[in-house]
């Protein structure tokens, strides 16, 4: 597991969550929701949520309370119980910026072992294993198409800021060279025998006629 603001999943425990859907699979345009501590706003949407999904991970399976997708991570919402009538909500915080991509591809595979489809999702820290309880290479086949597009827009993104903070760091360069001082050539005489000498101000010339060194 990565340390905070690295690599892994942000856990977060909260006494809120997300409200689960009687539906598969919702795609829906919800702002203004809180995850954990991640609020979600303008920019970022839920693009997919569904309930009745279990995960394989680090730690064995866990069944979850709804799986959600958006714009910049997966999210794991999963009930724990903590003891006499008392549950509580947990939110696995999974960016998508963390998918390893090979050959330009997120690692991102829909499979079936016997008579079970699930859906893998491979990120640097651990590999994700989902199964889905209605329709579920259906689901599975959805699910996979819109990670690997989220996946995708996120990869992009962070290669364009990239190379646009590479482009404003060129930039301030090529001003800063612009902005020093050009050499300054200047003419004179030899101090020792007064031949005609020519020069950059500042540095030192030796006369061709009689080999003096000095300073223009």
């Amino acid at each position: 597991m990565g340390s905070a603001g690295d690599v892994g999943w942000q856990l977060v425990k909260m006494a809120a969550g997300f409200v689960a859907s009687n539906a598969d699979v919702v795609v829906d345009a919800m702002e203004g929701i809180s995850v954990g501590q991640k609020e979600l706003g303008p920019g970022e949407t839920v693009l997919l949520r569904s309930s009745e999904v279990s995960v394989d991970k680090v730690g064995g399976n866990e069944s979850l309370e709804e799986l959600v997708l958006t714009q910049s991570s997966l999210i794991l919402d999963i009930e724990v119980d903590e003891g006499f009538l008392k549950k509580t909500r947990r939110h696995d915080y999974c960016p998508l910026s963390q998918i390893v991509f090979e050959q330009g591809k997120p690692c991102v595979e829909v499979k079936k072992k016997f008579f079970s489809w699930y859906l893998d999702v491979v990120f640097k820290s651990e590999t994700l294993r989902f199964y889905f309880g209605n329709d579920p290479e259906r689901l599975a086949r959805v699910w996979a198409e819109e990670i690997c597009h989220a996946a995708r827009e996120v990869r992009d993104e962070r290669r364009h800021k990239s190379g646009r903070k590479e482009l404003e760091r060129d930039t301030e360069q090529q001003v800063a060279s612009s902005n020093r001082q050009k050499p300054k050539m200047v003419v004179g005489k030899c101090r020792a025998c007064h031949a005609p000498l020519s020069g950059v101000e500042g540095r030192m010339v030796t006369c061709s006629y009689c080999d003096t060194k000095q300073t223009m």
